[in-house]
């Protein structure tokens, strides 16, 4: 058999092992498990793939006692494990059994750890997803280019930083259902996301260093979504239903919601902009709300203190319906957002423009989905997806 392998939490399906302090949980929720079938559970988790066999459950776990007993107590421990795993001897996905030799762990088994990308002007949500490296002589594969698309200049003339290869993608969460619109605490410590876990969309924080996802949202039923977090990481702002609808602030640890602007929304997870998105300007004065559809395509300023919108009034085309995901520049000067058109097939087009309305560029063409503008930390490039 071989070596174990050296991880602190395990990660299988909708279920997360915390070996540290012992503790199993399943969509984020304790699970109560006894001493013995934790511990089996563990030592098939550090050994997956691998048969561990009945003897050298024995040795590690039950030495001292007899045949029978430990016989009887494994019997016993495997039975309770299967169960709280909802895992059956006979249609086993999880621990599967190799008569006259021992048992084995099936499954894909992840890991949490992060990875951090290594060029600089790549923006944190790919620096903690997806790790890359340059390479000489290679093109950038479709893989990435349907998670990154291509990086622009904002003249329009491609300009990659080298090309790029794609070493390995590190999830961050595992609960069911839709998960959208993550953003990085400005610490990278925490990611805020939308997710329907619980039936409804709510907004969740994760700490990427240990513990599972956090609900901030669950005493409204309606929707709650599109986080973004203040500069200093202490406030997240998004869009919800509650109370007539509108933009809200709440500390990054929960708490009542104060409503920043009243807005009437239609949540629709299938269209872009049905729903107002959001972006916290660097010096944490205003936000900037995309407020989708029903407004027709405006894009406002709101102060994060509370007071009257500033619109941004955006010449955009005749063909542009709605606009969408806005993202400040590092200087805070100008803001990034979609416009999307189309009759019959959606496209959406990136376009920047400063935020007293002036200099507005087209970024992209318009050709295609190019959505979800995220700037480079030097404000000269802007990564999206395609």
């Amino acid at each position: 058999m071989s070596s174990p392998t050296s991880r602190e939490v395990f990660r299988f399906g909708i279920f997360e092992l915390d070996t540290r302090i012992g503790e199993l949980r399943r969509s984020g929720v304790r699970i109560r498990l006894q001493e013995k079938p934790l511990q089996v559970l563990m030592m098939l988790l550090e050994h997956h793939g691998d048969i561990v066999t009945r003897e050298e459950l024995r040795q590690r776990l039950w030495p001292e006692e007899t045949f029978l007993e430990f016989d009887d107590n494994l019997n016993t421990a495997i039975s309770k494990l299967r169960n709280v795993l909802g895992d059956t001897a006979t249609s086993a996905r999880y621990v599967e059994t190799l008569r006259g030799r021992g048992y084995r762990f099936l499954g894909q088994v992840e890991t949490p750890s992060v990875i951090l990308a290594e060029p600089a002007a790549v923006s944190n949500f790919a620096k903690t997803i997806l790790r890359l490296r340059r390479t000489k002589g290679v093109a950038i594969g479709g893989a990435i280019a349907v998670v990154v698309a291509v990086v622009v200049t904002l003249m329009l003339t491609t300009a990659v930083l080298g090309p790029l290869e794609l070493e390995s993608i590190t999830p961050l969460t595992t609960t069911p259902g839709l998960e959208s619109r993550p953003k990085f605490s400005p610490d990278g410590t925490r990611v805020a996301f939308t997710s329907d876990a619980l039936g409804n969309m709510d907004v969740w924080v994760r700490q990427l260093v240990a513990g599972p996802p956090v609900v901030l949202t669950r005493n409204h039923e309606g929707y709650d979504g599109n986080p973004v977090w203040s500069p200093d990481g202490s406030w997240i702002a998004f869009a919800s239903d509650r109370e007539g609808g509108g933009i809200f602030v709440m500390t990054a640890l929960g708490g009542p919601p104060r409503r920043l602007l009243a807005l009437a929304i239609a949540p629709d997870t299938e269209v872009l902009g049905s729903v107002p998105t959001l972006a916290w300007s660097p010096d944490g004065s205003s936000i900037a709300c995309a407020t989708g559809i029903k407004q027709e395509r405006a894009l406002m300023l709101v102060p994060s203190a509370g007071g009257a919108p500033q619109p941004v009034v955006l010449p955009l085309d005749v063909g542009t319906f709605s606009v969408a995901e806005p993202a400040f520049s590092p200087d805070g000067k100008r803001v990034a957002f979609v416009g999307v058109s189309g009759s019959g097939t959606t496209v959406a087009r990136i376009w920047t423009v400063r935020t007293d309305g002036t200099d507005l560029r087209a970024v992209t063409s318009g050709d295609n989905l190019d959505h979800c503008p995220m700037w480079s930390r030097d404000g000269r490039r802007l990564l999206f997806v395609s």
